[in-house]
């Protein structure tokens, strides 16, 4: 038992296995001015700010290409993770469609290759990439869909109906295929305040949760009382979201930030 076992070590070392960082501490380039995990963390949470969610399966791979990019050119790399901070904190100092919109067009730009991380950075680039996953770019406004703006929409509806006293969402996999043709549709020939507003849900989604459980059951009943959610109804779980994506998307999100909020990108 024990050979097998020093022989899974050996080889999760070999495939370069384990934490690059099990503590904000360790040094990841050493030197005058060294890099340690807490500053290349940085990247992964300013990515999981992009991407709306965390960005755990990427984690590893942002990490190491990080400290490549750091051993590289110390004094840019420490330049260039300024730059990451700073952007990140932008963000997350923000509230409500403000927010919204500004992850939006952060997205996009990484997206095409005019963030932070640029297309010749591949490693780095196609871990950010993976992690925020773009469903649908508009050139002209500069601002991107990504799944978890897509998914967002679809734990609200579930929460709305719910909120209307019936049972949660049922989504097949047939369904979410058409759930996401419906959004994007609704992306693509919608007003520029319907695409902030359909980016204005997913990426919150975590604080909304917390502010919902730890609300009064009056401050519950003020948002279900101004939300413009569909009359309440015994059609099926895709009949329902559909009512909801094609009714009032900047009422249904504006509300759910004055409501809920302040609402923040923080992850």
């Amino acid at each position: 038992m024990l050979s097998a076992l020093l022989g899974l070590v050996l080889s999760l070392v070999a495939c370069g296995g384990g934490d690059p960082c099990p503590t904000p501490e360790t040094v990841l380039v050493a030197g005058a001015d060294p890099l340690t995990c807490e500053q290349a963390e940085g990247v992964v949470q300013y990515t999981a700010v992009l991407a709306g969610r965390p960005a755990t399966k990427q984690r590893r791979a942002i990490v190491n290409a990080v400290q490549d990019r750091y051993k590289a050119d110390p004094d840019a790399g420490r330049a260039w993770l300024g730059q990451v901070a700073e952007a990140r904190a932008k963000l997350e100092d923000l509230t409500g469609f403000d927010a919204a919109g500004a992850r939006a067009k952060a997205v996009f730009q990484q997206h095409s290759g005019q963030g932070l991380v640029g297309k010749s950075d591949d490693d780095l680039f196609r871990a950010i990439q993976s992690a925020v996953a773009v469903w649908s770019v508009h050139a002209a406004d500069g601002v991107a869909l990504t799944e978890s703006d897509i998914e967002g929409w679809i734990l609200y509806a579930s929460l709305c109906r719910e909120v209307q006293g019936a049972s949660v969402l049922r989504i097949s996999v047939a369904d979410r295929l058409a759930i996401y043709a419906s959004i994007q549709d609704r992306w693509e020939m919608g007003t520029p305040t319907d695409r902030i507003a359909l980016t204005a849900v997913g990426p919150f989604w975590h604080q909304v949760i917390e502010n919902w459980q730890s609300a009064s059951y009056q401050e519950q009943q003020s948002w279900a009382s101004s939300a413009p959610l569909p009359p309440p109804m015994t059609a099926t779980s895709l009949g329902y979201l559909g009512a909801i994506v094609e009714g009032e998307l900047v009422g249904h999100a504006a509300v759910l930030h004055s409501e809920l909020g302040p609402l923040r990108l923080r992850r």
